[in-house]
């Protein structure tokens, strides 16, 4: 069977479009599958954020699927060698490409949008949520224009421009909102993020991770350059190759960006009540939203529920006592949850840490010094971890 080569030249540029193509959608589906995978070992579940992180990845792999059609009918390539099937066949794939990109991109916004919300202060979500309806009635209104950009019945047909929209006005909107909206994102990121009580490296290594969203920003001021470029010419096909690549970039920026903290939890040392895992994995702990849950195979599966339900039922005098209680209760460490604290107490700051001895199964002692901040939400949930002394009566 005789193999066909195809050659970039001068008048075709489809092997580009899609050699480019591919390689954006191949980082955009393995940043997705690192990040669902990495949630799904950690927190055992998907989150909202994450359902969409994967929904965007799924309508890039469409919008990819529709590019390569494209370039089979005639993207990047002169418009006037191509037959009457193939430039129907271009605008109908263009069509749909444009309606899973913009699909695409606001998925993704909404997912960083949203997960940003969750790691929030309470007085910063409500600016979030004013974020969000922004990125939605953008995404909307510009899902609804490109549905209806030509007069029907044939609204993909833009041969005709006196019959459609002004698509290069339409397009620099969109991509201008979009820019707009990443900085917002990201400068709320660096808000939260500068006001984290640890030092100022791990605040520049968050800020570097969460605020690489910025990274979009310049490749849709060059989708704007090169889409105005293409609107201007008379030959459709060969003149959107370059918008073309640019719009795949700025798509898979978008699931990238939002993917990259989850990419590796490198973040397990940020003493955050999200993000703290490493310590409670090590003791055999698993972890729900930041605090410590014991496996069910776990020795200290049952005392720790018992002992969560005894803390509930009194009011919290004091750390070091409910430590105290608990050794006796327990030889193991257990979890302690606090319903509420004095203000006496809980002025001082936000933090508590343990620092006891354990001993092991087999009778031999060892010290096991662990130090475990957790952040303590508006419930005042804290996680104490007590010991029992193995010290003979002076």
């Amino acid at each position: 069977m005789a193999y066909s080569q195809r050659i970039i030249t001068d008048t075709n540029k489809a092997p580009l479009i899609q050699v480019l193509t591919l390689m954006f959608l191949v980082i955009a589906i393995l940043a997705c599958f690192v990040r669902s995978g990495t949630k799904i070992h950690m927190i055992k579940r998907l989150r909202l954020d994450d359902t969409l992180a994967v929904l965007a990845t799924v309508f890039a792999i469409g919008q990819s699927i529709t590019v390569f059609a494209a370039c089979e009918s005639g993207l990047g390539k002169p418009f006037d060698k191509l037959s009457t099937s193939k430039i129907d066949t271009f605008f109908k794939t263009q069509y749909a490409a444009n309606a899973m990109f913009i699909a695409s991109v606001l998925c993704a916004k909404f997912s960083g949008t949203i997960g940003l919300r969750m790691m929030s202060r309470n007085s910063h979500k409500w600016i979030i949520l004013t974020c969000e309806v922004v990125i939605g009635l953008w995404g909307f209104s510009a899902l609804f224009v490109n549905f209806f950009q030509c007069q029907l019945p044939t609204p993909w047909d833009y041969s005709d421009r006196h019959r459609c929209i002004n698509r290069s006005a339409f397009w620099t909107y969109y991509s201008a909102a979009n820019i707009a909206t990443d900085i917002a994102i990201v400068a709320i990121m660096v808000e939260n993020a500068r006001k984290i009580h640890t030092s100022w490296s791990k605040k520049i290594l968050v800020i570097s991770v969460f605020g690489s969203r910025i990274f979009v920003v310049p490749a849709a001021v060059v989708q704007i350059i090169y889409s105005n470029r293409a609107f201007a010419s008379d030959d459709f096909t060969f003149s959107s190759w370059e918008a073309a690549i640019t719009v795949q970039l700025v798509q898979c920026l978008a699931i990238f960006t939002v993917c990259v903290p989850n990419l590796k939890p490198f973040l397990d040392s940020l003493e955050s009540g999200q993000t703290r895992v490493d310590d409670l994995r090590r003791q055999g702990k698993s972890s729900s939203n930041g605090y410590a849950t014991y496996k069910p195979g776990h020795s200290g599966y049952r005392s720790a529920q018992n002992s969560a339900m005894a803390s509930r039922a009194r009011p919290a005098e004091a750390v070091d006592e409910i430590a105290t209680s608990a050794s006796h209760r327990n030889m193991r460490g257990d979890v302690h949850e606090l319903v509420d604290m004095s203000n006496s107490r809980t002025a001082q700051g936000t933090t508590v840490t343990t620092e006891a001895k354990k001993e092991s199964w087999d009778g031999q002692s060892h010290i096991s010094h662990t130090s475990q901040t957790i952040l303590i939400h508006q419930t005042w949930q804290v996680d104490v971890q007590s010991v029992h002394d193995n010290k003979s009566p002076s």
